[in-house]
């Protein structure tokens, strides 16, 4: 198993730092006119950590989960490092691929990355049979979001807000990234109560996240 991991990195690896030219930039389409890539996405909460109604700022921590098919690592790689049946998992540093450029467009200090190198990809391999070959990639980076929520205060202390989080493939164009949602409704199970507010509901909305 370690072998045939280490087989797998190193062709991914060399792939995306072909001969020291970096294509981590480069959406893994093998062709475009097929359609863009399709990355799915979902969200977790683990607390929110503050809602300023004065300055208009919500600031919540959580997770998010992305998912995707690397079409050229498939194509390419696949078949040569597996036999037809056989799967194998490979984890790839998040600066050693691609992964989208995905940045919260709301964010309250600046338009900046999801995600570092300390959040692994999950890079899936399976050879299924003789004509299908998949690089299924997964990714979840843990985030600190602060974003702009302009309060309504009519009912004053007995106030409800709804907040959006706007995300874009930042720097792509829709025929070659689309972002689609895997499910309606954030995950959270997983968070803290706040001693000020209580999350009502958290939903997905085509691209905005609401809470």
């Amino acid at each position: 198993m370690w072998s045939a991991q280490r087989l797998a990195y190193k062709a991914i690896y060399e792939h995306y730092y072909n001969s020291g030219v970096t294509l981590t930039s480069i959406v893994p389409l093998l062709n475009e006119s097929n359609g863009a890539l399709h990355i799915n996405i979902s969200m977790s909460m683990t607390s929110l950590n503050g809602f300023d109604a004065v300055s208009g700022l919500i600031d919540i921590s959580g997770e998010m989960y992305l998912e995707w098919f690397d079409e050229v690592v498939a194509d390419e790689y696949v078949s040569s490092l597996l036999n037809v049946g056989d799967s194998l998992d490979i984890l790839i540093e998040y600066d050693k691929a691609w992964t989208p450029n995905l940045v919260l467009v709301n964010d309250i200090k600046s338009v900046r990355d999801i995600g570092e190198e300390s959040y692994l990809l999950w890079y899936e391999l399976s050879y299924p049979s003789a004509t299908e070959k998949i690089a299924k990639v997964s990714w979840r980076p843990r985030f600190l979001l602060q974003a702009s929520c302009s309060p309504d205060v009519t009912y004053y202390p007995f106030d409800r807000q709804e907040c959006d989080f706007t995300f874009t493939a930042w720097g792509y164009r829709s025929p070659f990234v689309t972002l689609n949602i895997l499910t309606s409704e954030w995950d959270t199970s997983a968070a803290q109560d706040n001693g000020v507010w209580k999350i009502v509901r958290c939903v997905n909305d085509g691209n905005t996240f609401m809470i």
